[in-house]
């Protein structure tokens, strides 16, 4: 087990991000059914993961099985990730420990970072206004000279990052089917972008307001020249984007309507990864995915499973990364695999 920190040192009431990467091994076992120990002191405010505050020190770890979206399930020596954010109240150097125990309370493994923390006054930059960047059913890349800004998940699975202006933002779709295919880009923003909506990824420097983006995308049969609402290039703001926002406003009760007629009535639209599979699995009567799963897996992880097996869901996206739970899926990715789900 590593456990590291991304940066040198961070400001007194700024999260740290704590990076947990455990490679089991033959002890997948024992981890699943052992307990999790953090070691900190009372220069700790909280700790939170996936913005949820843990208020113990030790956890069993089916506590935490929900939390940690990036553990594999599809195999029993999968390596296992996580971070923790760690607000720290008072300004030193301090340690900060994970342990690994099994069932019987003995340690499996155990590391540490040491996290070097700043009075807010030394780094503070007050001049510098930061905007909010929101990216829907895209992955982002933001970089402020030397220094990247992470971007945090709500719970729409939207990302939300605070960016100050001219700090240079990538935002990248990337498709879950061979079936989907990346279209082009809508943006709200409070002051006017300059941008081409059919890159992508989309490159651009942060302006000085607030940015929304949502990638949209379409059926991979339609031809490249068929139109569409925004044209080719386009300067997209606050005005000249209500064209294509009315436009996608019909796109949006289109799909909508659609889907509340096929889905089965009463059914949420699903706007996530996992919401999908557990909608299509649980409609095919919960059938056990043939991957060996941990015994204490969650309907989540099996419907998930099932979907990839199925070819319903694509199991790691284009560039390797994997999914989590929480990805965002657009309506037409929800009408295609619960159509393609009907054949099965």
């Amino acid at each position: 087990m590593d456990v590291t920190t991304s940066k040198s040192d961070y400001l007194v009431n700024t999260p740290v991000d704590v990076n947990i990467a455990i490679a089991p091994g033959t002890d997948m076992s024992k981890i699943l059914n052992g307990s999790v120990a953090l070691t900190y002191g009372d220069e700790v405010e909280k700790v939170e993961l996936n913005g949820k505050e843990l208020t113990k020190k030790e956890y069993i770890v089916r506590e935490l099985a929900q939390k940690l979206t990036s553990q594999s399930s599809n195999s029993q020596s999968s390596n296992i990730k996580a971070t923790l954010n760690v607000t720290y109240k008072k300004a030193g150097k301090f340690d900060f420990g994970v342990a690994l125990k099994d069932a019987s309370g003995d340690q499996i493994c155990a590391a540490g970072t040491q996290v070097v923390v700043a009075e807010e006054a030394a780094e503070l930059t007050p001049a510098t206004k930061l905007y909010t960047l929101t990216v829907k059913n895209a992955d982002v890349t933001i970089k402020n000279g030397d220094e990247e800004i992470k971007a945090e998940k709500n719970d729409k699975g939207e990302l939300i990052a605070k960016v100050p202006e001219k700090a240079d933002v990538t935002v990248t779709y990337t498709s879950q089917s061979d079936a989907v295919a990346f279209d082009q880009w809508t943006i709200t923003t409070d002051e006017t972008l300059d941008v081409d909506v059919k890159n992508n990824p989309l490159k651009f420097q942060m302006p000085d307001g607030g940015v929304t983006i949502e990638a949209m995308t379409k059926d991979a049969s339609i031809e490249e020249d068929e139109p569409n609402i925004l044209g080719t290039a386009a300067v997209v703001g606050t005005a000249a984007a209500g064209t294509a926002i009315l436009a996608w406003q019909g796109y949006q009760l289109g799909t909508e309507l659609y889907l509340k007629t096929a889905l089965p009535a009463g059914t949420a639209i699903p706007t996530n990864r996992a919401e999908l599979a557990l909608l299509v699995w649980n409609h095919a009567g919960k059938p056990a995915p043939a991957a060996v799963l941990p015994a204490d897996a969650t309907d989540t992880q099996k419907a998930i499973a099932w979907a990839v097996e199925n070819d319903l869901l694509k199991a790691a996206k284009d560039n390797g990364e994997t999914y989590v739970d929480t990805d965002s899926v657009s309506r037409v990715e929800v009408i295609r695999v619960w159509n393609k789900a009907q054949e099965k």
